[in-house]
């Protein structure tokens, strides 16, 4: 099964997941800095913030950055870069 982390559940992330959805990722999850007070997307689980998906990163296929902001979008990818490819 092909498992898809989102990070941000706004609208880019929600355009993000139906595209996803289409091209046959079966298991979409939602990750954003808003949780816990935001805890699903639609009908997509919300299952914590940055710090929960950086924790839980083999537990996915693919990881997308879906934040509309290019500032903090290159933040949070740089920050998971780092996770994942450890200097």
């Amino acid at each position: 099964m092909s498992r898809l982390a989102i990070l941000g559940a706004s609208g880019h992330g929600k355009v993000l997941a139906d595209c996803a959805a289409l091209c046959g990722w079966h298991d979409i999850v939602f990750f954003d800095d808003a949780w816990p007070t935001l805890s699903s997307n639609r009908h997509w689980s919300i299952l914590g913030g940055t710090s929960e998906l950086l924790g839980s990163l083999t537990q996915f296929n693919g990881v997308v950055v879906a934040i509309g902001n290019n500032f903090i979008r290159q933040q949070k990818l740089a920050n998971l870069q780092r996770r994942v490819l450890p200097c």
